[in-house]
């Protein structure tokens, strides 16, 4: 029973090793998404700031040749910018997730490899017991039914020599 104590603690180890990387996986997680809501709130306080930003120096909006606002035109190229770096940051955290994803499932496929492992070698350990105990079994049936033939004779000759002493 010793050997199926290790079994069982063997078989749980990897259990506590999967929650473990489970952990790790959602701590992750959780710090992207800080992250993510960090650039947010960033991108929110640059855009607000940028809109209602300073006027230039004679307090009028500057004017280009197509009569567009000048500020206008650098907030546009600005905010383009910030999407470009938000789309590209973006992609960058996707990509890390799903690098992550594909490292927890070929994890669990292996934890999971390893438990059918575990489980075939304790199932072979019970099969080599219940043999064991099998053998073990028949050779006392066995030898108890030599007993029995023996102390059977016995009996036979004790008692046949007993009816031959009365008569």
């Amino acid at each position: 029973t010793g050997g199926a104590a290790l079994l069982v603690l063997d078989v749980m180890a990897p259990k506590s090793t999967e929650d473990i990387e489970r952990e790790e996986f959602l701590r992750q997680m959780l710090e992207m998404n800080a992250r993510i809501r960090q650039f947010q709130q960033k991108a929110s306080a640059e855009l607000a700031e940028r809109c209602s930003g300073p006027p230039s120096a004679d307090g009028k909006q500057g004017k280009s040749a197509e009569g567009q606002n000048v500020s206008d035109m650098n907030e546009t190229m600005d905010s383009e910018g910030m999407l470009t770096d938000s789309a590209d940051q973006m992609n960058k955290m996707n990509a890390e997730v799903h690098v992550l994803e594909e490292e927890y499932q070929k994890d669990l496929l292996e934890l999971e490899k390893l438990s059918q492992d575990c489980l075939v070698l304790q199932l072979r350990h019970e099969l080599a017991d219940v043999r064991a105990k099998r053998a073990l079994m028949e050779a006392v049936m066995k030898e108890t039914k030599k007993l029995q033939e023996i102390g059977g004779c016995t009996i036979h000759s004790l008692r046949s020599s007993r009816s031959a002493t009365y008569a």
